[in-house]
C-alpha cells in the first residue's frame, strides 16, 4: 500500500506549485536577469571575488580534470613497447610512489572495495614488469589483501564493476602462484556471475554499453577480433582508461595509444584518472552549483548549448561520445537547463523505470538513491501536474532508502553528507519531516573545527552542508556560529589540492572542478544567507 496517502499528495503537490512559482522568482534565469548574488548587496570585493572564481572556472572547462587513481594507473602502467621498454614510464613512477603505509593502493582515506581492487591491480601491474625493487612492495600489498579480505563484506563503498572486476585479478594473481584467502572471496564471484546474467549477453562487445567501461574483466577471456568496434570517436573505450589499456593491449589500436598518451602527456603527476572524457558530467556539476548560489558569469550559454545539444531520447551520459545516457546525469543537465530557461521533454524517465525508483542505468543491481534525488530536483522546474506521479514515487522511495531516520548513503559518493545534503535541497517544500530529520543529522554531526566528513573534515563535505543548510533553514543566531566556523574551514582547507577522493569509479576519485564549484557556491550562498538577515 502507497504510505503517501491523497492528502498528503494533494498538500504536496499545492507545495510543489508554490515552490515553482516562487522558483520563477529565486531561481536565477540566465537570459539578462540579474541573479539572487548579484542582487544580495555583499561588499563589491566579495562578489567581484566570487565572479572571477567562477569565471576562471567556466573558461578552464574541456575534457573533465580529476586527479590520479591507483586503479587505472596500474592497467597503463602494464604497456611495453616492443622492445620491452615501459610504453608510460610516468604511470610507474606513480605506483611506486603511491604505496600506502600500510602496504595498500588507492585513495588516501580506506574503504575496502577501493583499496583492496586498487592494491591487488597494482601487484598484478608491477609483478608485469620483473623488476626485483618491486618485490617488498608486491609483499606489502598482498599481506594487506590477506589481512583485510573478511572486512569487506562490511563495506559500503562498493565501486563500479568490482563484482567482475575483482574476480578477474585474483584470476590473475593465482596464475602468478601469489598466496591468497580465494576462497573468502567467493561470493563477490557469486555476484558477478548474477550481474552478467542479468544483462544481455550482446552488452559484452556492444558499444557504449555499461559494461565495456569496465571490460577488463574478460582477461583471458576476451574475443580480441570484437575489440576494434568498440572505440568510440574519441579513442576510448567507455571513456575509461583501464578499459582502453587493456583492450590497447590485446590490439596495438593506434587510435588507443592516442587516447592514452594524451591522458598521461596531460597528467600532472604523471599517474592516470578513472575516467576521460567526461564534459558533460563536469560542466552540469559546476554549473548547477554556481547556479544553485545564483551566479551567472559569461561562458555559461556556450556549455548549455553543448548540454542541450548532447540529449537523446534517453538523456545524456557523462560526455557526448563512449557511453550510454544514464538517468543521473540526465537529470543534472534538465535541472541546469531549466534553471536557464530551457526546458527539456522529461520522457527520457521512461527508460529508467523501476518497481521502486528510478534506476541509473538499465538492469542495475543496487538502485542509486542519489540518482532518484536529483530527478526529483530537476522535476521542481515542471508543472505539478505533469510530475505528480513521479514525485510521489520518489518520495516514498527516498522515505525507505533513509537510514536511522537521519541520512542516505550512494553508490556513487562515500560521504553520507553528499547525499544527505542534496536529498535536503530536493525535498524542500515536499517533505517536511524528512528534512527535518535531515537537517538534525548535519547539526549535530559537525566537527569541533566546524567541518564536516565521513573520515576527516573535508572542504569538499564541508561545503555539500553548508550549501543545504542555507538553503533550508532561516538565519538564527546558533546556526550562523555554526555556518561561520564552516566557513573559516573552507577558507583555510577549501583551496588545498589535491582534494579527497569521495566520488565512486573503479576507484575512489576527485573531480577537480566540480569540488572548486561546490565550494565557491557554498561560500557564496553564506554571503547571501547572513546578508538576507543584516537586510532583515
Amino acid at each position: 500500500m502507497n504510505r503517501y496517502c491523497q492528502s498528503e499528495r494533494c498538500q504536496t503537490l499545492l507545495s510543489f506549485r508554490c515552490r515553482f512559482m516562487m522558483s520563477m522568482i529565486f531561481i536565477p534565469l540566465m537570459r539578462g536577469r540579474s541573479t539572487m548574488f548579484e542582487n544580495a548587496g555583499e561588499d563589491d570585493a566579495s562578489k567581484t571575488d566570487v565572479k572571477r572564481r567562477a569565471r576562471d572556472l567556466v573558461e578552464r572547462l574541456q575534457g573533465g580534470a580529476m586527479g590520479s587513481i591507483a586503479y587505472d594507473t596500474s592497467w597503463v602502467a602494464r604497456l611495453k613497447n616492443r622492445d620491452g621498454s615501459p610504453k608510460f614510464p610516468t604511470t610507474i613512477a606513480w605506483l611506486r610512489a603511491h604505496q600506502h603505509a600500510d602496504g595498500s593502493f588507492g585513495a588516501r582515506d580506506e574503504t575496502l572495495h577501493d583499496r583492496l581492487i586498487s592494491t591487488l591491480a597494482s601487484v598484478n601491474a608491477l609483478t608485469t614488469l620483473h623488476d626485483e625493487t618491486d618485490s617488498e612492495r608486491i609483499s606489502r600489498a598482498l599481506d594487506y589483501v590477506a589481512r583485510n579480505g573478511d572486512r569487506l563484506r562490511a563495506d559500503d563503498a562498493e565501486t563500479i564493476g568490482f563484482e567482475l572486476l575483482f574476480p578477474s585479478l585474483l584470476e590473475e594473481a593465482k596464475g602468478y602462484g601469489y598466496r591468497l584467502p580465494f576462497e573468502s572471496f567467493g561470493w563477490v564471484e557469486e555476484l558477478g556471475k548474477r550481474k552478467l546474467s542479468a544483462v544481455p549477453a550482446s552488452w559484452i562487445y556492444e558499444a557504449e554499453s555499461p559494461l565495456i567501461h569496465s571490460i577488463e574483466f574478460l582477461g583471458k577471456t576476451a574475443q580480441i577480433d570484437r575489440m576494434a568496434q568498440l572505440v568510440s570517436v574519441n579513442g576510448s573505450i567507455g571513456n575509461s582508461p583501464s578499459a582502453s589499456a587493456f583492450v590497447y593491449g590485446q590490439t596495438d589500436d593506434p587510435r588507443l595509444e592516442a587516447y592514452l598518451r594524451q591522458i598521461v602527456e596531460t597528467s600532472e603527476d604523471g599517474g592516470v584518472c578513472n575516467v576521460q572524457p567526461f564534459e558533460i558530467f563536469e560542466t552540469a556539476w559546476v554549473y548547477f552549483n554556481l547556479q544553485l548560489a545564483g551566479i551567472t558569469v559569461e561562458g555559461m550559454q556556450k556549455g548549455l548549448h553543448e548540454i542541450e545539444l548532447s540529449f537523446r531520447p534517453q538523456g545524456v551520459g557523462i560526455s557526448r561520445n563512449g557511453l550510454m545516457p544514464d538517468a543521473d546525469d540526465s537529470a543534472l543537465a534538465v535541472n541546469v537547463l531549466a534553471r536557464a530557461g530551457r526546458r527539456m521533454s522529461l520522457q527520457f524517465l521512461d527508460f529508467y523505470q523501476a518497481e521502486r525508483g528510478f534506476l541509473c542505468f538499465p538492469y542495475e543491481r543496487n538502485p542509486s538513491i542519489s540518482t532518484n534525488i536529483h530527478i526529483l530536483d530537476a522535476l521542481r522546474a515542471y508543472e505539478p501536474q505533469e510530475v505528480a506521479p513521479h514525485v510521489d514515487k520518489i518520495l516514498t522511495f527516498l522515505r525507505e532508502a533513509q537510514q536511522e531516520n537521519a541520512y542516505w548513503k550512494d553508490k556513487w559518493h562515500a560521504s553520507p553528507f553528499y547525499t544527505t545534503a542534496h536529498a535536503i535541497l530536493a525535498l524542500r517544500g515536499l517533505s517536511e519531516s524528512l528534512i527535518k530529520t535531515a537537517v538534525d543529522y548535519l547539526i549535530e554531526s559537525q566537527r569541533p573545527d566546524g567541518s564536516w566528513g565521513i573520515f576527516r573534515g573535508t572542504a569538499e563535505e564541508t561545503a555539500y552542508c553548508v550549501q543545504a543548510l542555507t538553503l533550508a533553514l532561516p538565519y538564527s543566531a546558533d546556526v550562523d556560529k555554526r555556518l561561520a566556523r564552516a566557513l573559516s574551514f573552507l577558507s583555510s582547507e577549501g583551496a588545498k589540492k589535491p582534494h579527497s577522493e569521495l566520488w565512486i569509479g573503479k576507484g575512489l576519485y576527485a573531480p577537480t572542478y566540480v569540488i572548486d564549484a561546490t565550494i565557491l557556491s557554498a561560500r557564496a550562498l553564506y554571503q547571501r544567507w547572513r546578508y538576507s538577515h543584516e537586510k532583515g
